[in-house]
């Protein structure tokens, strides 16, 4: 069988069709060679009908890497991109930050452009509405995208990321970014024409705190607290309430 094998590596005939041709008979696959009285050089005949050559794809594998950047992030799962419009890699990354979370994505969807709740000035209704349509753009496209609309309503509610520098509009913190619109979505989206959706953004951006003391040896705990900070507010602000009864 070794031996129809490399026929079959040499001529592509498999070994189950090769029919080979010694002294007048068939070589069979029991058969012993030393009884055959072969000699170096010796000619043998093979018959048989040869595989169909495999014919290489007409288009081969496409590996993710050879995607065009757009493709690959398409592929991959992965959200556009954002335009650098001019020092505004601060608003870019809050914007993409804010973008990954999909329970604010849900409360951006269903804010409505006509409904604007009582107590929410036209400032932080506009940008709330661009937020909402910034990140649609992100979810359906592949291509980067470029904010501008988002960033004239940002702008016009908090003019200090309008300060320019020798007619040029200065780089900004992120952190102040992302705390004042954090602080105006919170506004917005819980207002009366969306009361569900308090709760979820104070889960969502707001964290609680518990602190125990103790002393050895029995380590018994005789104090007990739990702060709840909050960062729905330009300034971090928390509150604490006693756990020792419980």
């Amino acid at each position: 069988m070794v031996f129809k094998t490399q026929l079959y590596t040499l001529t592509g005939v498999p070994p189950e069709r090769q029919k080979i041709m010694v002294k007048g008979g068939i070589l069979k696959d029991e058969t012993d060679w030393s009884t055959l009285g072969l000699k170096d050089g010796q000619k043998l005949m093979m018959i048989g009908t040869a595989d169909e050559i495999v014919k290489a794809p007409e288009k081969g594998p496409v590996f993710v890497e050879d995607l065009p950047e757009e493709e690959q992030a398409a592929a991959l799962g992965h959200t556009a991109g954002l335009y650098n419009l001019g020092n505004t890699c601060y608003m870019n990354s809050t914007l993409q930050c804010l973008h990954s979370v999909p329970e604010l994505k849900s409360a951006l969807l269903s804010y409505s452009d006509n409904v604007r709740g009582n107590g929410v000035d036209q400032a932080s209704h506009s940008l709330t509405v661009a937020t909402r349509n910034t990140f649609g753009e992100l979810d359906q496209s592949v291509r980067p995208v470029a904010p501008l609309h988002f960033l004239q309503m940002l702008r016009k509610k908090y003019p200090q990321f309008a300060q320019q520098q020798n007619n040029v509009y200065m780089q900004q913190d992120a952190e102040e970014c992302w705390t004042q619109l954090i602080y105006t979505l919170s506004q917005t989206l819980t207002s009366e024409a969306s009361e569900p959706t308090a709760a979820q953004m104070k889960e969502l951006f707001g964290i609680d705190l518990v602190s125990r003391f103790s002393c050895p040896p029995s380590y018994i705990c005789f104090y007990a607290s739990i702060c709840s900070f909050c960062f729905l507010e330009p300034m971090c602000s928390f509150s604490c309430r006693d756990l020792s009864s419980t």
